[in-house]
């Protein structure tokens, strides 16, 4: 790379600790192996949205948000995949979904959704906000022919489905930047970790 010109810039957030964890948060971080470290991740990454959506589930389970059976099944699990919870709050449930079985009431399944799309509403506004925090500090984009390109690649952006998550980030995004007068560019290059992995091999 030019050493005047621009760089491409790889951003691993996933300590920052300055956002303050919910109940459920503390919840879950207390049950990983890595308790206190990487908190933000924790609140952002598809790899834990499952995990801390069941938290929720838990804890409203046990102060009676659920039909006894329902809170039973609950109580039974270990966890939820995240692929589980968002297809179901997505709307796009496999037939084997643990939220269709029996146990749940049409009430039941109503009250898992309005309780577990805030958590990935919340992480597409950190999401967001993870992006644009990292647009304003090259100080770039204040020339409309000349955006901020930011590659996006995390299979949660672009398969959740709960929330309209990659909308809702795209708008959050916009009303961050946007009344600063920040252009960008948000684009998916298709193995863009090998690829930066093979120049900084060849560098």
């Amino acid at each position: 790379l030019d050493k005047a010109g621009s760089m491409a810039i790889n951003v691993e957030s996933g300590a920052f600790r300055r956002v303050t964890q919910s109940r459920f948060d503390a919840l879950m971080d207390a049950a990983t192996n890595d308790c206190g470290h990487y908190t933000f991740e924790k609140m952002i990454s598809g790899a834990y949205l499952g995990w801390l959506g069941f938290v929720v589930l838990g804890e409203a389970a046990k102060a009676g948000f659920f039909s006894a059976p329902a809170a039973a099944r609950i109580a039974s699990w270990k966890t939820v995949s995240n692929k589980d919870l968002d297809d179901f709050c997505g709307a796009s449930p496999a037939a084997d979904n643990p939220f269709l079985d029996a146990a749940f009431s049409e009430e039941d399944r109503e009250a898992v959704v309005r309780l577990c799309t805030p958590v990935y509403e919340r992480a597409a506004v950190l999401t967001a906000v993870n992006i644009a925090s990292a647009i304003l500090k090259t100080g770039e984009g204040k020339d409309p022919e000349r955006p901020v390109c930011v590659n996006v690649d995390g299979s949660t952006y672009h398969r959740t489905r709960t929330a309209q998550f990659r909308n809702l980030v795209q708008y959050e995004l916009k009303d961050l930047l946007e009344p600063r007068g920040i252009a960008y560019e948000l684009v998916r290059v298709d193995e863009s970790p090998v690829i930066g992995a093979a120049v900084a091999g060849l560098m």
